[in-house]
């Protein structure tokens, strides 16, 4: 007897814990925003989720990315985000001097940065992602997150790419395969907002 074919299950038991969880925003900055349309539509739900994290005391991070760091073999030489440009700051809407800043070199915000570090220094369990692009940087620190035992969340109305089906594609196998949690960023805040974490990180301070 054929199985009929419907919705596919979602186990609503599969939830990460976000009492220790820190945001972090992956080369939001001017060039890759004017990328798409999609791209410029991140900045209203990422700066809600970066207040919401900053109101319960929760860590926000930023990685940016400069022109001329990335090397590898057949690299093309597009020249985004030249350092001192226009096209490499973030937008000011999003900028707080108490949140903590890293310079990457690559694709992967762990690589030959102190992240890692910083995360392990106040016990961070659970990274939240968004940014720019997906099936770029925002793919590529995901699956480094897992390698450095993080639980990861990405934020799919908070992270996108210039090549929408990509975008798609990219979090589908994410959710798919169980590698960490794809939500919306209006289910993420519902869910700080239910675990009332505020007094679980006060007082944290970053470097």
């Amino acid at each position: 007897m054929p199985v009929k074919k419907g919705k596919e299950r979602i186990d609503s038991s599969f939830e990460l814990p976000l009492a220790r969880s820190a945001l972090l925003a992956i080369d939001v900055q001017q060039d890759f925003l004017d990328l798409s349309p999609a791209c410029k539509a991140i900045l209203k739900p990422l700066r809600e989720l970066m207040e919401a994290f900053r109101a319960r005391h929760l860590p926000v991070l930023h990685t940016l990315y400069h022109h001329g760091q990335l090397r590898y073999p057949g690299a093309r030489d597009t020249r985004y985000c030249l350092r001192g440009s226009e096209g490499a700051r973030e937008p000011r809407e999003i900028r707080n001097e108490f949140d903590s800043y890293l310079e990457k070199p690559g694709f992967n915000a762990f690589h030959k940065t102190n992240l890692d570090h910083k995360l392990r220094h106040h016990d961070i369990e659970t990274l939240v992602l968004a940014g720019l692009v997906t099936d770029y940087c925002v793919y590529a620190t995901a699956l480094s997150a897992l390698e450095h035992n993080y639980n990861v969340v990405i934020v799919k109305d908070a992270c996108a790419s210039d090549a929408k089906a990509l975008h798609a594609s990219f979090l589908k196998r994410f959710s798919a395969d169980r590698m960490g949690e794809v939500l919306p960023s209006g289910e993420l805040l519902k869910r700080l907002e239910r675990h009332h974490i505020m007094h679980k990180l006060e007082g944290i301070e970053w470097l």
